[in-house]
This record gives C-alpha cells, sequence and structure tokens, in this order.
C-alpha cells in the first residue's frame, strides 16, 4: 500500500514531466513544470526505470482503485510530519523482512479487513489497552528502579555519615 503511495508521488513527477513524450501529460509552463523536470533529470536511470514501471502499472488499474489510491494518498499527505515518518518507517521495516513473513502479515491482515467493523473496533481497543498496560508497566517498572536506586544512594550516604561519624570519636 505505503509502495503504491510512493509510486502516486513518482507518478505526479511524471505526470508533469514532458521530457518523457510516450508518458508524460502535458503540463503547463510554470515553475513547478521546471522543477519537475530539474528533479527528474537529476535521477538515476535505474531510477527513472522504476518510475515508468510504476506508471505503468498505474496506468493498468480500474479507475475506482485509482481513486482509492488516491483518497488514501490525500490522507497520508493530510497526517503530521511525525506520524508520515513513522508510516514511512513502519514500511521500511515491513520491506526488511523475508517475503514469508510479509505474506503472512498481508493474510492476517486481510483477515482482520474481512471481519464486521464492531469485531474489528473491539479489537483495536483490546490492542489499544493491552499497548498502554504495557506501558504503564514499564513506567512502573522505571520508578521502582529509580526507587531503588535513590534508597541506594541514601544508604550509601548514610553509611558515609556513619564512617565519618566514627573518625570524628
Amino acid at each position: 500500500m505505503i509502495r503504491i503511495l510512493i509510486t502516486l508521488n513518482l507518478v505526479a513527477l511524471l505526470a508533469s514531466t514532458p521530457a518523457l513524450g510516450e508518458v508524460a501529460a502535458p503540463a503547463a509552463k510554470n515553475e513547478s513544470s521546471a522543477a519537475a523536470r530539474e528533479r527528474w533529470n537529476s535521477l538515476s536511470e535505474e531510477e527513472k526505470t522504476k518510475i515508468r514501471e510504476g506508471y505503468q502499472q498505474w496506468k493498468s488499474l480500474p479507475p475506482e482503485q485509482k481513486e482509492a489510491l488516491r483518497e488514501r494518498h490525500k490522507r497520508f499527505r493530510g497526517l503530521p510530519p511525525e506520524q508520515r515518518q513513522q508510516v514511512r518507517e513502519r514500511y521500511r521495516r515491513f520491506r526488511a523482512l523475508p517475503p514469508e513473513k510479509q505474506e503472512k502479515i498481508r493474510e492476517r491482515f486481510a483477515k482482520f479487513q474481512a471481519l464486521p467493523p464492531e469485531v474489528r473496533r473491539e479489537r483495536i481497543e483490546r490492542l489499544k489497552e493491552r499497548r498502554r498496560e504495557r506501558q504503564e508497566k514499564r513506567q512502573g517498572l522505571q520508578e521502582a528502579r529509580e526507587e531503588k536506586r535513590a534508597k541506594r544512594m541514601e544508604r550509601r550516604e548514610q553509611r558515609k555519615e556513619i564512617r565519618k561519624n566514627r573518625r570524628n570519636k
């Protein structure tokens, strides 16, 4: 899905790049098309080939799928920069997984999507609750460690004081 979103950005670049006669849409002669041409010209041949392939893939999609992807892309672009970065990072981690693991994740996601909306909401809420509980537990453990550390420091100081008092007697 994210790959297609990235492809959409590249499609926008392609569409505004007259240098690709066979795939480029007519572009207005303005600064944005000049900037797009400049970006295009700065790409390696490998990157250009990937973009062309992505564009051909895009052209072969049915109109309703294109519209759904445009809507997802619009939502993605509407996210705050931090969230967009999180999405990109998750995508990188996903792509780094072995293909078998990626396929399992896709299958599980498809099963999840097939569930009735109410069941999905309940599962999401349970997941959020478990995350909160884990976070609270981690926070509690951290606080306990800090408390333990503070007590150790206090005992150390008390021992130092006792030694000091013994020497002064």
